[in-house]
């Protein structure tokens, strides 16, 4: 079959699906080829086929993993998986992340009980190549049970909380999902030093991710639309709050993105800013103005953002 009517991403999904342990037949049929182009695709690459022996072996996997969401683990790695992970209906549960999260992908299969192999690979966007890992696991009963759980193939636009996940697991999924496709980052300068944790996502996760943070925090945010898509984000911002949120989503988890914990340690380990303000009458304020020059100066020498500022002025000064 001549390379050329192959579309190269199809040619990369199904050596991920046979790499992942596929058979080439079940590699291709998802996009309406024989197994002729399965093997086709793998010899342009240089990779081997399997021998008799080894196309014989099952790997091992717990297909019950998810038939039921009833500890941390199941709860976090549904949430990922809503975030980063790829199902599709012939069975293929698929978790690719970029090189340096690895040994996230070796949690993931450690849970269940698995021996894929997790094999490495490079892509190239816009003339940059990034490298990356991936693990494909081939079973209908594990796909099926994450469909129905809402992790459905597509899911970008399709995606809703799950409401199957026990409330005291709730914490655990978010984690997931904000492990995901959250960020966390310092904002401010030395002397207003905060921290964002943004989500991004679509309009049903993040407005589930909002009323769970507003159920145990006292934080406030709007979803905004990403301008020229179908993406919102949600971005928090401070610093006592962050840490309010942060002990939330982590605090004593044994399941965590490594790289994203260790910017949560940082925050954690900031004093905590959280302070009394009622002694900030309209004549203090006004003091403060006349000594640093602009309400901006005031704001910094507080440690607190303008538009707290000026919330308090507002109420103050009334």
């Amino acid at each position: 079959m001549p390379s050329k009517i192959i579309p190269q991403c199809h040619r990369d999904a199904m050596i991920e699906a046979y790499l992942g342990g596929a058979s080439a037949r079940e590699a291709a049929e998802p996009f309406g080829y024989s197994y002729a182009a399965c093997i086709f695709a793998l010899k342009k690459h240089g990779i081997p086929r399997r021998s008799r022996s080894e196309a014989r072996r099952k790997y091992a996997v717990d297909e019950d993993y998810f038939s039921e969401i009833n500890g941390e683990e199941k709860a976090y790695w549904l949430g990922f998986l809503s975030a980063d992970g790829c199902v599709t209906e012939r069975g293929q549960v698929s978790l690719r992340l970029s090189i340096g999260d690895k040994c996230h992908i070796e949690k993931f299969v450690t849970s269940l009980a698995s021996e894929h192999p997790i094999r490495t690979g490079e892509v190239k966007v816009e003339g940059i190549t990034y490298q990356y890992a991936v693990v494909v696991v081939c079973s209908m009963k594990l796909a099926h049970d994450l469909m129905s759980l809402g992790v459905v193939p597509q899911k970008s636009l399709k995606m809703f909380p799950c409401d199957s996940v026990p409330q005291h697991l709730v914490r655990h999924y978010w984690r997931g999902i904000f492990d995901g496709d959250g960020s966390i980052f310092q904002v401010g300068g030395r002397k207003s030093l905060k921290y964002a944790m943004t989500l991004t996502g679509n309009y049903a996760i993040l407005s589930g991710f909002q009323k769970f943070v507003e159920r145990h925090v006292d934080l406030g945010a709007n979803i905004q639309p990403k301008r020229g898509s179908h993406v919102f984000s949600l971005s928090y911002r401070g610093v006592g709050k962050m840490q309010e949120l942060a002990q939330l989503m982590y605090n004593d988890a044994t399941i965590f993105l490594e790289r994203k914990m260790n910017k949560i340690d940082k925050l954690l380990q900031l004093p905590n800013q959280l302070r009394d303000w009622s002694h900030l009458d309209a004549s203090k304020l006004e003091e403060m103005h006349d000594s640093f020059g602009t309400w901006n100066n005031v704001a910094d020498e507080l440690g607190m953002s303008r538009s707290q500022l000026w919330a308090i002025r507002k109420r103050r000064c009334a």
